[in-house]
């Protein structure tokens, strides 16, 4: 169970890239809910952020999957579900977000953090995440990851409007074994295959093929096939 406490905490108004955002959706709610919503210090974000990586890095190769159907083939959760909500007006969004978000069947409205970068999280109750999901997710133009301190559960949305939740195996892995799963990156095999995508002007693909072959997330391959077209294009 990740424990925080008070020292872990700055002021929402500290310095940060999503501060303009963060204050809009805290001026959306009452005041009784303002007081839940904490904002994470940098230094406290990186570390949850590293300690939780392998679970969403796995969560986040689902983000494209052609199945809507619970996936229970990983090795790291005991079902997966991806929820396509493109082109869907405000309203009805909302409504099957929250019903995807019922699944999770969060317990006693514990504390969920939210990232929209390693180092940029807030710490809020389940109630206020479930009533608010559409704004935490949409702050952000990558992905965004949520999970409540028990990681009961993981959710991943990506800013195609593509969510994938999953409920972890237990035991969950403890802090050995998940240093060890992040050093077990595999090598990319068709490197130039994935250039030939990018000169194609077919990211999308680029990236998914780059996580197929070596097994990262979603962000790591698009941060990898954006430096091998770089320095592709340094080298022309």
């Amino acid at each position: 169970m990740i424990e925080l406490n008070q020292s872990d905490f700055s002021p929402l108004d500290s310095p940060g890239y999503f501060q303009h955002e963060m204050r809009t959706i805290y001026h959306q709610m009452p005041a009784s809910e303002r007081e839940l919503l904490h904002h994470l210090r940098p230094e406290k974000a990186r570390e949850l952020w590293e300690y939780a990586s392998e679970y969403s890095t796995e969560l986040s190769r689902y983000l494209f999957s052609d199945t809507l159907e619970p996936i229970t083939s990983s090795s790291l959760y005991e079902w997966i579900g991806h929820i396509d909500i493109t082109n869907m007006n405000w309203s009805v969004r909302l409504e099957v977000g929250q019903q995807s978000l019922q699944v999770l069947n969060s317990r006693n409205d514990q504390v969920i953090i939210v990232f929209w970068t390693a180092e940029e999280a807030v710490a809020v109750p389940w109630h206020i995440f479930y009533a608010y999901w559409d704004d935490f997710c949409r702050i952000s133009l990558e992905d965004v990851l949520a999970f409540p301190l028990s990681e009961e559960w993981y959710l991943v949305f990506y800013h195609e409007d593509q969510m994938v939740i999953g409920r972890p195996r237990l035991p969950l892995l403890d802090e050995v074994a998940r240093k060890t799963l992040s050093e077990r990156t595999k090598p990319l095999i068709h490197q130039a295959e994935v250039l030939r995508l990018l000169l194609a002007n077919e990211k999308l693909s680029a990236i998914k093929l780059y996580q197929q072959e070596t097994g990262v997330g979603y962000k790591q391959a698009m941060e990898a096939v954006n430096k091998l077209l770089k320095d592709f294009q340094s080298m022309a």
